[in-house]
């Protein structure tokens, strides 16, 4: 006679199951479950499979599309309330017995409404138990607590607690069975069964509790917190904390905890869920669901299936602008096109940003971004004019002998007349220097430029009326990302002596400031050697990154190809209310990837333009290039990018003999 293991496997063959979900059965289990499997070939239903439903529920639990239909449940608030999108959905979130669900993307589809659906299905679930308590292994009388989350506290009432305090009100169920507590209206109860429904804002409102399930809503609209100087922790944010909190308690008091509904529209390249959902993208107990508004709305609302008309959307990135594609321009090969039921074209005619956003649930690089004509920024980029450094992040500390002048790559930055180096680019006139300071973790900011010109602009004033005048033209001569290494501090040091190495090289500082933050020594050693030294913060008024907008929309500043600014000015964000310039939590860079925000090099470049922009300057463009801005750019490419970094042949400069020399004879 076969035993019961090979009688199994030959019946979950014929079944289609597969075997490798039934791995950790023990044999009396198996037998069980093969018992189990007769009884329901032969009758049709299994009396052993519905005694041990007995054992533990008062009831068998009925399924999803029961309890959202049926009036006994939640069908007299669901019935005919729910698209068939979100029917669909929460078969399978229920079905795959997904432990987090994370719903996401447009506005208005429903997603908290679902949510709060579900979170009334499970404590439905729970309450069918004879006995809660030891079913999910805690003490007798230990109270089971759903907690309900959002942005505010306040704003929990009028969302989920409104919506599974009414669904729960129209139940016969739960009227009969689990009755709420009458004499509480502002929070939810059910004495009978110790199981209660909290609410809250962050982790603090769940300490103590004993969280079963949890709904998390707004979760990319929770306060963000950078990282304080010469703090080693990670991003943190209001949503990631409690996250975080919450699982860990309902994953220590339970032995199979309820689920996490993680609820949120999108907002911008790296908010929480984006981040959330790229972890765990491949859990195949995350249920995800990111829609657009119609992916969920049903295709009468746009005119019957077949009869919807789309037109075609760009999504922007970190070097271009989200846009409308013309009918009968070509997708972009490199990019990202979404079609719009032309139902909804006025809304992205006038914002194209928040349509993508708010409808196709399309994250977008930046709520409220700086600069909206990102294009603009690379067109003052000369990509034949690398940063004259070698590499892209300068690291230095206070236990490495690496100084910053290491990795300058001298022939693109200097030329040599009479046997002493000079700067190529107008070397008579005075620079003006920033450096954003940094300690550990965080990364420090310099850069260097100079006014290398004026240029007549054209503007319009609300008025209608057209003025001319001058601006100055800002030539950035140099910015650089200055890190660390791990467990050493950026030595300071080593930027005051890179400094006196420039002077040596033949730069003439005007002026060099620093941000607030552990500067006032470097200023006082500088101001002793005979430097002209300030100190200016970026983060004080929106004014210098305002200057530093209207001369790149004006096209008058002169950029080298380096990634580290490029990327952050084009993420930079912009409170107009509070008059506040500062960058996201997370950011996108360019190729799209998403990393820790920061704006230390734009600091130092905005630095740099707002002197230029508020000092005269006496242009003096002896030697070096002639730098009008269409010369500039129509001058053929330079050969030195490319050089090998051991031929020194450069330093020669003016030498009499230098043609003389072979390759041989030198260094």
């Amino acid at each position: 006679m076969p035993d019961a293991a090979d009688t199994l496997d030959t019946a979950l063959r014929d079944l289609g199951v597969d075997e490798s979900e039934l791995a950790g059965l023990s044999a009396s289990e198996r037998e069980v479950l093969l018992q189990v499997l007769r009884e329901q070939s032969q009758h049709g239903a299994s009396g052993t499979l519905d005694a041990m439903w007995h054992a533990d529920y008062t009831e068998r639990p009925v399924g999803i599309d029961e309890f959202i239909t049926q009036d006994r449940y939640f069908g007299k608030s669901l019935r005919g309330s729910v698209y068939p999108r979100w029917v669909e959905e929460m078969r399978a979130i229920v079905a795959r017995d997904a432990y987090e669900v994370v719903f996401t993307g447009c506005l208005g589809a429903g997603k908290t409404f679902v949510a709060a659906a579900l979170i009334g299905y499970d404590i439905y679930r729970v309450s069918c138990l004879r006995d809660p308590q030891r079913y999910l292994g805690l003490a007798p009388g230990t109270p089971i607590v759903y907690g309900l989350y959002s942005v505010f506290k306040y704003k929990v009432d009028t969302t989920s607690y409104a919506y599974l305090r009414a669904f729960l009100d129209n139940s016969q169920y739960f009227r009969e069975h689990c009755a709420l507590n009458p004499k509480l209206k502002s929070a939810i109860e059910f004495p009978g069964k110790n199981i209660s429904v909290i609410s809250g804002s962050s982790e603090l409102h769940a300490i103590g509790e004993n969280l079963y399930s949890v709904l998390i809503d707004e979760a990319n609209f929770m306060r963000e917190s950078k990282r304080k100087a010469g703090s080693s922790d990670d991003v943190r944010s209001q949503a990631m904390q409690l996250h975080n909190a919450t699982r860990a308690r309902m994953e220590n008091r339970f032995r199979r905890p309820g689920r996490i509904y993680l609820v949120s529209s999108k907002k911008y390249a790296g908010s929480y869920t984006t981040n959330y959902i790229r972890q765990a993208r491949s859990n195949p107990r995350v249920h995800i669901c990111d829609f657009a508004l119609w992916d969920v709305k049903p295709a009468v609302y746009y005119g019957g299936e077949g009869a919807i008309r789309w037109f075609r959307v760009v999504v922007g990135d970190a070097a271009r602008r989200s846009r409308i594609l013309g009918p009968a321009e070509a997708d972009p090969v490199d990019a990202r096109v979404v079609k719009v039921p032309e139902k909804h074209r006025d809304i992205f005619e006038r914002d194209v940003e928040a349509g993508l956003r708010d409808f196709a649930g399309v994250e977008t690089v930046g709520t409220r971004p700086l600069i909206w004509q990102r294009e603009r920024v690379f067109e003052c980029v000369d990509k034949d004019r690398p940063n004259p450094l070698r590499t892209d992040v300068v690291r230095i500390g206070l236990s490495q002998p690496t100084q910053i002048e290491d990795s300058l790559d001298h022939a693109a930055l200097f030329r040599v007349v009479n046997s002493q180096f000079i700067p190529r680019v107008n070397p008579a006139t005075p620079r003006f220097a920033h450096i954003d300071l940094g300690l550990n973790s965080d990364h420090a900011g310099f850069a260097m430029g100079h006014v290398s010109g004026e240029r007549e602009v054209v503007r319009t004033l609300p008025d209608g009326a057209v003025i001319r005048e001058w601006a100055p033209v800002v030539y950035i001569d140099m910015a650089i990302r200055i890190g660390t290494f791990v467990g050493d501090e950026i030595d300071f040091s080593k930027i005051r002596r890179f400094i006196g190495a420039l002077a040596t090289y033949g730069f003439a500082f005007q002026c060099i400031t620093f941000d607030s933050w552990q500067s006032v020594d470097s200023q006082q050693i500088l101001k002793s050697t005979g430097y002209n030294t300030d100190k200016l913060s970026m983060d004080k008024t929106d004014e210098p990154y305002v200057t530093l907008r209207q001369t790149i929309v004006d096209g008058r500043l002169l950029l080298p190809y380096y990634e580290p600014f490029l990327e952050e000015v084009v993420n930079l964000e912009h409170d107009r209310n509070a008059r506040r310039v500062d960058h996201p939590v997370s950011m996108s860079n360019l190729k799209g990837e998403h990393v820790r925000g920061s704006k230390d090099v734009a600091d130092a470049v905005c630095a740099v333009v707002w002197h230029c922009s508020r000092t005269e300057v006496k242009v003096q463009p002896t030697g070096g290039l002639v730098v009008d801005r269409k010369r500039l750019y129509d001058r053929p490419a330079q050969a030195q990018p490319g050089r090998d970094p051991e031929d020194l042949r450069w330093t020669l400069g003016d030498y009499p003999d230098r043609n003389r020399i072979n390759d041989q004879d030198l260094p």
